[in-house]
């Protein structure tokens, strides 16, 4: 028997933030996972370590992590307009917010998350490429 977790293959876990990229993967999945049967969309933002800046400025941590999670209401919401607006149920849909541990990279976050998760799938948008690659 293994000890890995049995993964999902109709789950999928996609990346949220405000960039264009991301709106088209957000979009591009909806229009791919709409049209199919039990289906879950787990839709994911990734907060990273305050800076050490942030801090010695007498700022806390607490202050850091709660103002980047209201920042991420509005992009759960316009991702979860986007989902709905090809007919999915917002009962297929839920938000995740995730915290880098420290020293970790953002890319291991994303696939620790995957993991502990168990998707099958993650969609996340490009950066720094050029317009001939985009979705």
């Amino acid at each position: 028997m293994s000890d890995r977790p049995e993964i999902f293959h109709r789950r999928f876990l996609v990346g949220i933030s405000d960039s264009d990229v991301s709106l088209k993967a957000i979009r591009y999945l909806a229009d791919m996972a709409g049209e199919m049967d039990d289906v879950e969309i787990i839709m994911f933002h990734i907060i990273p370590e305050p800076p050490p800046r942030y801090i010695e400025e007498g700022h806390t941590s607490d202050e850091y992590y709660s103002g980047k999670e209201e920042k991420a209401v509005p992009l759960f919401d316009r991702a979860e307009e986007i989902f709905t607006g090809v007919g999915m149920e917002k009962t297929v849909i839920r938000r995740h917010i995730e915290k880098v541990l420290p020293g970790e990279i953002i890319s291991k976050a994303i696939l620790r998350l995957q993991k502990d998760l168990a998707c099958g799938t993650v969609v996340l948008g490009k950066r720094g490429i050029s317009k001939a690659e985009e979705f």
